[in-house]
């Protein structure tokens, strides 16, 4: 390998890192290959400023990286990191040519100088393991004491580098944010924030100090400030994961979906090892399970908890996902785990860290998925299960009720997901077709943006209803008929006269999918109004009769059957002033909905009545 001063050459602390020009295969060129080399000579310099010591200290290590680029295969190639005198290889990775890996390679890079710090036994030692204890171990209580025990060690050193600043306020502010180390959320907080806007005093471009300053704001509940601290981080060095997968994690909060996940994605590439990617995982989680792609968020929440399996968030976020599959036995065993976390600053195993900063859609959804996982946990018994069961009106009104008491929302009523409900009710109710209920729904628009509509509407449904209430195999859509009841369904199978209050559905008549039922519900009406009325006059009951009659067209005054049946009760009960003002409702329905008169059979029937 060529060693010429010309080449690039990064200088980090202790090390010295000398960039060859890269091996190339087909279709690389050298104009290529040296571009490549000399982002990441860039990149490096970037991730590993912070690192420089003192002009005078003793540079015992010297590393050649070098790389090999090939195309022809479409692969990218690999890169090493080795010893200048000895020639032993620390580290190597694959790699592709695109600005993404050079930023992977930068922040793995630094990672790996300063695990090499950390064992030596340098006057940077100890800086160079609180540090790692802080990035490169779990976030727990154990790693976080041991940086803060190594800072208390430093002393008068930490005020001067600003380095060891960011190491106490980032320790410090773990141990306020999860009630850690018996340091307290306020004076924790307190202990952060100066510590921080000291080291940017000393280094205005530390980008571990402006991370950490952005992360206590968003502690303090200043989601603006926050973002614009990790946005500045991720400008000052576009290889920092932790500072691009945080923005992400705040965007999500705030209701950008798109935005949030293409950020945790490029962490995710960029240094997908750091038990902070825990975080990462689980937004994207949480983004798959509010998108109501079930499987996506749990495979998601598991690579969370793999990433770091102590970190709360990770564990809400598989708990989420396997609760909206309905794994209630899962849920439980995820919970258990969260209880048993040393996380004092939460009350409850269901809190959401950073729950307050929550806003708009974001907040409502999540509001919901914790509602739903707390009625997950709650004993499964036949009281529970009664108490639980839902009741959907639709004749007359529209009202759903759980345990006797209608539904409400803190704002207004969520339409979309409600004429979801509607038109699954109106169709049937059973292995309803999602293209026939996307049809009825939203008529004029593409069939990928009825899509992405149907499945936010249709996870929106759930969280509001339970997990439980529908059934769903891709292609078709279930009520499940064992955790709610539907006064039409009940109706229609069943033909009880007190069910039937109204029309069905009166403020959707106008919908032409509400009609098939409407029409349905109402024939089976007039006919179960008249047996019973017939029954009632071949007894001689012709009060009972007429009290049946009367009350149907006061729904349904269009009928004639109905009318014609009422002056028969009427006639028999004697009781014309009432067959009189029937006959006048009939008449003025008739005339104002389809501009007719009473047929002959009925106008004989009312001139019987004035004439006897």
């Amino acid at each position: 390998m060529s060693t010429s001063l010309s080449l690039p050459v990064v200088d980090a602390g202790r090390h010295v890192l000398e960039l060859s020009l890269p091996v190339v295969g087909p279709d690389i060129t050298l104009a290529a290959a040296e571009g490549w080399r000399m982002r990441l000579a860039h990149a490096l310099r970037v991730a590993t400023r912070d690192a420089i010591g003192s002009a005078t200290a003793a540079r015992p290590a010297r590393l050649e990286l070098s790389a090999s680029l090939d195309g022809s295969a479409g692969v990218g190639g690999t890169a090493l990191l080795r010893y200048a005198r000895t020639g032993r290889i620390i580290w190597s990775s694959t790699l592709g040519r695109d600005d993404s890996d050079v930023y992977r390679i930068a922040r793995a890079i630094r990672l790996v100088l300063c695990r090499l710090d950390a064992q030596c036994a340098e006057p940077f030692a100890d800086r160079e393991r609180a540090w790692c204890a802080l990035w490169l171990n779990p976030q727990t209580a154990d790693s976080n004491a041991s940086a803060l025990h190594s800072v208390g060690r430093a002393r008068r050193r930490v005020d001067a580098c600003a380095r060891w600043l960011a190491i106490k306020g980032y320790a410090h502010w773990r141990a306020a944010r999860f009630g850690w180390n018996g340091v307290k959320r306020a004076e924790g907080l307190r202990i952060a924030l100066d510590a921080c806007e000291r080291a940017l005093e000393l280094d205005p471009e530390h980008v571990d100090a402006r991370f950490v300053l952005a992360m206590t704001y968003l502690e303090l509940g200043d989601l603006g400030l926050g973002m614009m601290g990790l946005e500045q981080a991720v400008y000052l060095d576009p290889s920092h994961g932790p500072a691009r997968g945080n923005l992400g994690h705040a965007r999500m909060m705030g209701g950008a979906y798109e935005a949030a996940f293409a950020d945790c994605e490029r962490a995710l590439t960029i240094s997908a090892r750091e038990p902070l990617a825990a975080i990462w995982h689980g937004s994207q989680s949480f983004i798959h399970a509010i998108s109501a792609r079930f499987a996506a968020a749990r495979s998601a929440g598991l690579a969370a908890v793999q990433s770091n399996p102590k970190h709360r968030f990770g564990l809400l976020a598989l708990a989420v996902a396997r609760e909206l599959e309905g794994d209630a036995q899962a849920v439980r065993r995820i919970v258990t785990r969260i209880q048993s976390l040393p996380d004092r600053a939460f009350t409850g195993p269901l809190d959401v860290p950073g729950y307050s900063l929550c806003q708009g859609a974001f907040r409502e959804q999540a509001s919901m998925m914790m509602d739903r996982l707390r009625a997950a946990l709650a004993p499964n018994t036949a009281v529970t299960r009664a108490q639980s069961r839902l009741r959907v009106l639709t004749l007359g009104r529209f009202c759903i009720e759980r345990a006797g008491h209608p539904m409400t929302w803190k704002r207004k009523p969520p339409q979309i997901p409600l004429r979801l409900l509607k038109v699954l009710i109106a169709f049937g109710g059973r292995d309803v077709e999602v293209e026939r209920i996307t049809e009825a729904l939203w008529p004029d628009e593409t069939v990928r943006a009825v899509r992405r509509r149907f499945d936010t509407a249709l996870y929106r449904l759930r969280s509001m209803l339970g997990a439980d209430v529908l059934r769903t195999n891709g292609s078709t859509v279930s009520l499940n008929s064992e955790s709610i009841d539907v006064d039409a369904f009940v109706f229609r199978n069943e033909g009880s006269l007190s069910l039937y209050a109204g029309q069905f559905l009166p403020a959707d008549i106008q919908a032409p999918w509400s009609v098939p039922m409407r029409e349905t519900l109402a024939e089976r009406f007039r006919s179960e109004v008249a047996r019973t009325a017939e029954a009632c006059l071949e007894c001689g009951d012709a009060a009972q009769a007429l009290s049946h009659c009367a009350h149907a067209m006061t729904i349904e005054p269009l009928s004639e059957a109905l009318c014609r049946l009422a002056l028969r009760a009427c006639l028999k009960a004697a009781r014309r002033d009432e067959g009189k003002r029937l006959y006048d409702l009939h008449a003025a329905a008739l005339r104002a909905e389809l501009d007719l008169a009473p047929d002959a059979t009925t106008q004989s029937l009312h001139r019987a009545l004035t004439t006897e």
